[in-house]
């Protein structure tokens, strides 16, 4: 009696396995992809609170005067923000062109 349990068992066990590995490479896949969104979706994120928290800090020096209105320190702030923001804006389009391409992607797979 064990033996036809212990076999049964094994039998359905290899059944599983079986079918597992025909949707293995799928699953694997769509765990990379995953993990793919995931890493670019905080980049963008990452990058947009950057540049928010910029505005708020210069906004804030402004209003409490800690940046003194003259044409060197007015282009020195310019020419800072110009970087600061073509790098966050750089850094946020660049995420969102590959989440879309991931979206597209995960969307095919199933």
């Amino acid at each position: 009696m064990d033996n036809k349990v212990i076999k049964k068992f094994f039998s359905e066990l290899l059944d599983a396995q079986d079918a597992i590995k025909g949707n293995k490479h799928l699953n694997i896949r769509k765990n990379i992809l995953d993990l793919h969104f995931q890493k670019y979706l905080i980049i963008a994120s990452t990058s947009a609170i950057v540049a928010f928290t910029y505005i708020i800090g210069v906004g804030i020096a402004f209003i409490t005067k800690q940046i003194i209105i003259d044409l060197f320190s007015l282009s020195i702030l310019i020419i800072f923000s110009v970087i600061v923001f073509g790098i966050c804006s750089a850094l946020f389009f660049y995420s969102l062109f590959h989440i879309k391409s991931i979206l597209e992607v995960l969307k095919n797979l199933r």
